[in-house]
């Protein structure tokens, strides 16, 4: 609850980090008048809700951490359960630690060589992290639970900074910051419901078991929401929209992301 408070609180930047206007363009344009209620809408960002790629996105990311947390909470009295010692429990989660950081490095090295795109690396890894935590409950002995463990980590490390780079692709640069904010606060609701749901499971089975079992489900459901996203299929990466000074034009989104191709395409390794 603590993480998904930190990362609910992360939506006050989203909202306030705002490239801010230049002189230059307020003097030729002048804005209209407009009612509180889209000020608002402008300040949030909420026209990325009217973009089916965002919606899509966001969806998965609300999936991924429903489950992206549990091992981090219930992985050692997991492996307590299991009859492992309390050293033997701890451990797991600091060779988790070091893993995720080894598979951070590698996502950032494949982003920086466009190996494959962004889009398709985050669906295969978030797949990839889903069935790692479907795994967890036949490790009966330490070693296939400890193999299990570094493969999570690994897998689970790559995911992060795979899905604020694929966002880039969804919503272009210039609305960046609004859509991580606001990808962030829906992701804050998966973290703040995955870690009592899965405690629930426990009181209601008796066991971990199903635990992990739902929050493997949850990860690879994320992982197949995004390929709903448009032109996922395609090697190329369609040219995001770019931000306009009019907020209305922010609607323009969905039909520029969504049902009709874009013009400009970067290719990419598939």
């Amino acid at each position: 609850m603590i993480v998904a408070g930190m990362t609910f609180h992360l939506v006050a930047c989203g909202a306030l980090l705002r490239l801010l206007a230049q002189a230059k363009d307020l003097a030729l344009a002048p804005a209209p008048q407009r009612s509180w209620l889209a000020k608002l809408s402008s300040l949030l960002g909420l026209a990325l809700f009217s973009s089916r790629p965002f919606l899509s996105f966001a969806m998965a990311g609300l999936l991924m951490n429903l489950g992206y947390l549990v091992p981090f909470a219930h992985l050692v009295p997991h492996a307590r359960e299991m009859g492992f010692d309390e050293y033997q429990a701890a451990c797991l989660v600091s060779v988790m630690g070091a893993t995720d950081l080894c598979g951070r490095l590698v996502a950032g090295w494949m982003d920086a060589r466009r190996v494959f795109r962004l889009l398709h690396s985050l669906t295969l890894w978030t797949l990839l992290t889903g069935v790692t935590l479907l795994l967890v409950p036949f490790g009966h002995t330490y070693p296939i639970l400890m193999g299990i463990d570094i493969c999570y980590g690994f897998l689970a490390g790559a995911v992060m900074p795979l899905k604020f780079s694929s966002l880039v692709e969804i919503v272009g640069t210039g609305r960046i910051l609004e859509a991580t904010g606001l990808v962030n606060l829906l992701e804050s609701f998966g973290a703040l419901a995955g870690p009592p749901l899965s405690g629930f499971l426990r009181d209601v089975t008796g066991s971990y078991t199903g635990s992990f079992i739902a929050s493997g489900t949850f990860l690879m459901a994320g992982g197949l929401v995004l390929f709903t996203v448009p032109n996922f299929c395609s090697c190329s990466t369609a040219s995001p929209p770019k931000q306009s000074g009019d907020p209305e034009d922010a609607g323009n989104l969905t039909q520029q992301n969504g049902d009709h191709p874009f013009d400009g395409r970067t290719s990419s390794a598939c």
